[in-house]
């Protein structure tokens, strides 16, 4: 491991892991030495986000890496727009000064994103008043700036077409940030956002009125694509941590990995693995040149998920009672690898677009 990457985390891990995040000080540190902040706005970008993980997957803590992954995320969005204040924020964001968060779900609007009720109805002097609630919002209660999407026409016939963008400061007045406890992915913390009598300037709309719904679609791909590289990387993690409990753990006066069935479990889950790292890697290479096919982000997306949970099961049970010790990292697996499953667009929603697409072609 990156020794620089150790002497900033491991002094503070246990205090993050309680708090359920990381403080903005350490935070600001992060990104003045390590350069990581922003690191997927970079030529290869991809590549070296993905070496990241890998390192900081190593703590064993997957909240640790979604933190910086979901800032990410909301990072390049972000840096779409070239107005005053998203300059100013993603300046600020690139400098670890501050941490932006992605504004989309609601109580009855998650993966169906035209779907979202949060109201932005333009005043006659320009302004717009927001009123309604987003909710599981990653990194909602540690943000200092939220990209809000907001539907400004109810009465568009096309509900996907009244909806926009607004890049929002934590400290504007009516806007109520709170957050929701959780069972898993300790480190990244999830909350959501109560708009009362909630009034912005017209400056803080991101580009045209009523194109929010093509902002957030043109993101969804990177999404899902760093979804599935943090999946690849988890599962690679795990199975390499799985290996010395599987070598020194004695059952009958033999070591667990001398059984068949275990060797057999193991040598499938890695064989899974390599497919679809070795898919996910080519899928990096093809982004980065502007060639990747949305199909087979959407597969890479569920395919990596799928196999974190299932990989996530089956070697728990090799850890016999150890693994539902509280503090032992294999008790708290399941819970925090769930989570992917669900971001980015569940995954079933992820596999009824997969069945569109593929009668569409067919």
């Amino acid at each position: 491991m990156n020794q620089r990457l150790q002497d900033l985390v491991s002094p503070h891990f246990a205090q993050w892991v309680k708090a359920g995040f990381i403080s903005a000080e350490h935070w600001a540190k992060f990104a003045q030495q390590t350069g990581m902040v922003g690191v997927s706005l970079e030529e290869n970008g991809l590549d070296r986000l993905r070496e990241f993980a890998a390192e900081l997957f190593q703590f064993g803590q997957g909240g640790l890496v979604s933190t910086f992954a979901i800032n990410e995320i909301a990072l390049r969005l972000l840096a779409s727009f070239e107005t005053p204040l998203a300059q100013k924020a993603l300046g600020e964001t690139l400098a670890g000064e501050a941490r932006v968060a992605l504004c989309i779900s609601e109580p009855d609007a998650g993966s169906d994103v035209a779907g979202l009720r949060l109201e932005a109805r333009e005043q006659e002097d320009g302004r717009f008043l927001l009123e309604g609630e987003k909710c599981y919002i990653s990194n909602g209660p540690v943000a200092d700036y939220y990209l809000v999407a907001a539907r400004t026409n109810p009465a568009m016939a096309d509900t996907w077409k009244g909806i926009s963008l607004f890049l929002l400061y934590r400290g504007t007045q009516g806007l109520h940030p709170y957050a929701t406890p959780m069972v898993g992915i300790k480190v990244m913390p999830l909350g959501g956002i109560r708009f009362q009598s909630c009034l912005v300037e017209a400056e803080t709309l991101l580009g045209r009125k009523h194109r929010g719904f093509q902002y957030l679609m043109s993101i969804l791909g990177f999404e899902r694509l760093v979804i599935a590289i943090l999946s690849s990387q988890y599962a690679k993690h795990i199975l390499a941590s799985s290996l010395e409990q599987l070598k020194t753990r004695r059952l009958f006066g033999q070591s667990l990995s001398d059984f068949q069935h275990v060797r057999f479990e193991l040598a499938k889950l890695h064989a899974e693995w390599t497919v679809t790292h070795r898919f996910t890697l080519h899928l990096i290479e093809e982004f980065q040149r502007g060639q990747a096919q949305d199909s087979q982000i959407w597969a890479a997306k569920y395919r990596n998920t799928e196999l974190l949970k299932d990989m996530a099961e089956r070697l728990l049970q090799f850890f016999g009672a150890k693994g539902f010790v509280a503090e032992h990292w294999a008790a708290n697996l399941y819970n925090d690898v769930r989570w992917l499953a669900l971001a980015g667009g569940s995954n079933e929603l992820i596999l009824d677009m997969l069945a569109r697409d593929l009668l569409n072609h067919s």
